[in-house]
């Protein structure tokens, strides 16, 4: 895998907030390093836990690719504890961060436990009689420990959540670690924009061979700077009708032939030059 030799983070984080995505207490730094948070994309995890929850089949396999200290593999473990035969794999390149995910010790934060702790008043649904943040409460606390209430410490339980596998691994070598057609979700978020963008090409189309038929591809609305819609059409995804999610992408279930996808779309690119190439450096007066 290359990284980005000259990457300007400053120019990437900017570019977040001037799409007004707001990151409540994320900073520079965590934004920049192996920092998550458990269920850090509420709306998004809760749609696709549902999702999940709902697919008609014997067993669900689910990749975190770039999981730092592990919140992320914890949080769907835990949105799905019901389901049976639900695998999670989970992988970083960070070898510190893949040890903390082992250890599964964490200190919350003030969103995460105003999320978590069933000690504060959840949000009521009047639509369902447990809505799903009562549920991911309860779950939560069967399978971590509170150590200290006073520092929002808590500790994953002996023998629970071992649905969850953590690794080291390069998100360009997803196809030496998972059979083809294999996973149902893949989760990237954060990382794409680490790389240089034959690295970046390189593994999104080890995800597209990676997922089933139908599988979905999330990054999060911020990573839109990192990967183009255009690339992934490309590539061969699709984007399902889920209106308040863009950023989730699948690859169909019955895929059409890549490389005539990818022929046309060098294609249109090529028009797309030609005519820019033919535009006159400046306007005619009109005066």
């Amino acid at each position: 895998m290359k990284l980005n030799l000259n990457p300007n983070y400053n120019l990437a984080f900017s570019a977040i907030h001037t799409k007004n995505v707001v990151q409540s207490n994320l900073s520079k730094t965590n934004y920049l390093n192996h920092t998550s948070h458990f269920f850090r994309y509420r709306s998004t995890d809760e749609f696709l836990i549902n999702y999940l929850s709902k697919l008609n089949q014997d067993s669900i396999n689910i990749v975190s690719a770039g999981c730092s200290y592990g919140e992320e593999a914890y949080s769907y473990a835990i949105g799905l504890i019901d389901k049976p035969n639900v695998q999670i794999n989970a992988f970083d390149i960070s070898q510190e961060a893949i040890k903390g995910a082992k250890k599964g010790e964490y200190v919350l934060s003030s969103q995460e436990k105003l999320y978590l702790d069933p000690r504060r008043f959840p949000l009521k649904s009047k639509n369902t009689k447990e809505p799903l943040q009562d549920k991911i409460q309860k779950d939560f606390m069967k399978n971590f420990r509170c150590v200290s209430w006073k520092d929002n410490k808590f500790k994953l339980k002996n023998g629970h959540l071992n649905n969850c596998n953590f690794f080291v691994g390069d998100i360009t070598k997803t196809q030496e670690y998972f059979e083809k057609n294999s996973q149902d979700l893949i989760l990237c978020r954060y990382v794409l924009y680490h790389l240089d963008e034959e690295s970046k090409e390189n593994a999104l189309s080890q995800f597209y061979e990676t997922l089933k038929p139908g599988g979905l591809l999330c990054f999060e609305v911020d990573d839109d700077f990192a990967v183009k819609s255009s690339t992934m059409f490309a590539l061969g995804f699709t984007r399902p009708f889920f209106p308040n999610f863009p950023h989730i992408y699948q690859k169909p279930n019955n895929p059409i032939d890549r490389e005539e996808m990818l022929l046309n779309y060098q294609i249109q690119k090529l028009i797309e030059i030609s005519n820019n190439y033919n535009k006159p450096y400046f306007q005619e007066s009109k005066i």
